[in-house]
């Protein structure tokens, strides 16, 4: 006898198919999604991957977060799809993992697809439940912006300021110093343009600043380079539905630059800690406010789960 696997039709594809579309693709019809449903299909993401993260018997890494994997249903409602390079990955393993024990990694095999790979995964060290994050962090900025946030082939060009001058910079970096500024550098007036994806401009939709500036925050705190830096999917979701307000996150440093220890993320976290502001009376029961006990803050708090 023959197995099928079924899987619910999705009529709207996947999420890359809504984002990155030329004149020359075949999805050109395709109009561009508006604000409400890029952000709603951020936080359905979001959701989908704390459950695999956090509600599973055993926490199942994806390994392979993009707008590809994210498939959209008649309502343009996200589903996160293809497992075919997900790992599970037992409780007590990630927490070892998280702690820098020398067991706790599932893998050293890099898998994944390059411009969404954490850089752990090029570093030898552990894999945990961050890696999705980071990738996840990556797949917010090209949802509001739709561009991608690692090109090398891309013929749009961004550049940023260094000792030497002005160098060439990936989008994901330009759109950090664009919308948070830089040393010296002021952001400017209207710090969205150039960032939000300018066919959403041409439809004249408005677009609610505390959201873009919550999915900014989201995006580049899930993109740093240290993972306990990074905030959990429960966070995460928070984050997006505005009961956890998330500080101004530092600058990831480049892929290609080492990790920083353990004792360097923690004088950053201690350096810039804030404390939590909780926007929905009805969830003081279950956070708390304290700096010592801060899980999310202004600079680095976001590793706790």
């Amino acid at each position: 006898p023959h197995r099928l696997l079924v899987y619910e039709f999705m009529p709207h594809g996947s999420l890359d198919k809504c984002l990155f579309i030329e004149d020359k693709d075949e999805n050109k019809w395709k109009p561009a999604l508006d604000w409400q449903t890029r952000y709603r299909i951020a936080l359905g993401t979001a959701r989908g991957l704390a459950y695999l993260h956090d509600d599973c018997r055993e926490k199942i890494i994806h390994c392979d977060i993009k707008p590809e994997n994210i498939l959209l249903d008649e309502c343009f409602t996200a589903k996160v799809s293809d497992f075919g390079l997900a790992k599970l990955l037992s409780h007590q393993k990630n927490r070892a993992a998280a702690a820098g024990g020398g067991g706790g990694g599932v893998t050293r095999i890099v898998r994944g697809t390059r411009g969404y790979l954490a850089p752990e995964w090029r570093s030898n060290l552990p894999i945990t439940i961050k890696s999705d994050v980071f990738s996840f962090g990556m797949v917010v900025l090209e949802t509001i912006s739709g561009k991608k946030g690692f090109d090398p082939a891309a013929t749009e060009s961004f550049t940023t300021a260094s000792s030497s001058g002005r160098r060439r910079a990936s989008f994901s970096e330009w759109a950090y110093h664009h919308y948070f500024g830089s040393p010296g550098v002021r952001p400017p007036p209207n710090p969205m343009d150039g960032i939000l994806d300018p066919r959403m401009a041409t439809k004249g939709e408005a677009v609610d600043p505390e959201e873009f500036d919550r999915a900014m925050k989201v995006a580049y705190w899930c993109m740093q380079v240290q993972p306990s830096t990074r905030p959990s999917m429960s966070r995460v979701i928070q984050m997006f539905e505005g009961t956890l307000e998330p500080g101004v996150p530092p600058m990831p440093g480049l892929l290609g630059e080492p990790l920083p220890s353990e004792l360097e993320a923690h004088e950053l976290r201690v350096a810039f800690e804030q404390e939590i502001v909780v926007t929905n009376p009805d969830d003081v029961s279950t956070m708390t406010t304290t700096r010592s006990q801060s899980l999310f803050s202004s600079h680095g708090g976001g590793g706790a789960d």
